[in-house]
């Protein structure tokens, strides 16, 4: 099983202190010139799969985000492959709740993507913040993430990895799902099991294929991921995973012939199409 080793995802570290703790043990310090294009402005943050700076793009003109590979992982021919993966599918979805992929490229021994910069913070980090979303605004967020994720599945593509943490909020409050690194097109043969347990469809767990309904299992449209009880209007301690293997077990055990029922896969595209669409408020 392939699980996302907490990923650094894009947001920005809106704590002084974090963000010069992740100064003091990156790989690039400000002021580096990347690849001759890409000059690092700062650190956004780390995690096992990698870190992230924000850069200006001195060809363009433009501020961008700059994904690294961890160094140590650099040479791992299948992360390499996963990488390319997600710029391939990445680029193929254009819409204003997908974080935008420009390009992958590699300096010495170092690979990374160049994607979209987006002022904000991932989701989870502003349930935490704040607890409690107002009732409208936690409406449209949903509606966002089914909107961009209705994209990605226009075009074939599975996210397999959706959670709070890859959903950014930007400054306007909208959301924008970002990190397409575990993405795969329907049907691909390579498919292996992917993602994050606790926010993955029971189905998957038991070992059946990705599909567009086990995609949507994490941001339903009764405002919950996944079995973390991450409910966008009411925040509870559950959030913070203290039981994730409990309560993947407790999945798992729910007999079979309950089990699709019992998530309401069924009728879950039709319900989120709805979401998406604004025909329900």
């Amino acid at each position: 099983m392939t699980t996302p080793d907490s990923d650094a995802t894009l947001r920005v570290d809106t704590d002084a202190r974090s963000a010069r703790r992740y100064e003091s043990d990156s790989q690039f310090a400000p002021g580096t010139l990347v690849a001759e294009r890409y000059r690092i402005a700062s650190i956004l943050g780390k995690g096992g799969m990698g870190e992230v700076y924000r850069a200006d793009d001195i060809k363009l003109g433009q501020t961008v985000a700059l994904k690294f590979l961890p160094s140590r992982l650099a040479l791992d021919a299948k992360l390499l492959d996963r990488l390319h993966d997600e710029v391939r599918l990445g680029r193929q979805i254009t819409h204003p709740n997908v974080c935008r992929i420009y390009d992958i490229g590699e300096w010495g021994s170092a690979h990374f993507v160049a994607m979209e910069y987006i002022d904000g913070e991932d989701l989870s980090r502003l349930l935490y913040r704040i607890g409690r979303l107002p009732h409208d605004k936690a409406v449209d967020i949903t509606r966002g993430i089914a909107a961009g994720l209705a994209a990605a599945h226009a075009k074939g593509i599975l996210h397999r990895d959706l959670k709070p943490a890859n959903v950014l909020i930007d400054s306007h409050g909208d959301a924008r799902i970002t990190d397409f690194g575990l993405a795969l097109t329907a049907g691909d043969e390579r498919e292996e099991l992917a993602g994050t347990p606790a926010y993955m469809a029971p189905e998957l767990l038991d070992g059946a294929a990705a599909t567009i309904q086990s995609d949507l299992y994490a941001p339903r449209p009764a405002l919950v991921f996944g079995d973390d009880v991450r409910v966008l209007l009411d925040h509870t301690q559950h959030a913070r995973g203290d039981d994730a293997v409990g309560r993947v077990a407790r999945r798992v055990s729910v007999p079979r012939r309950h089990r699709r029922g019992a998530v309401g896969v069924p009728h879950l595209a039709r319900r989120t199409e709805s979401v998406a669409s604004g025909t329900v408020g």
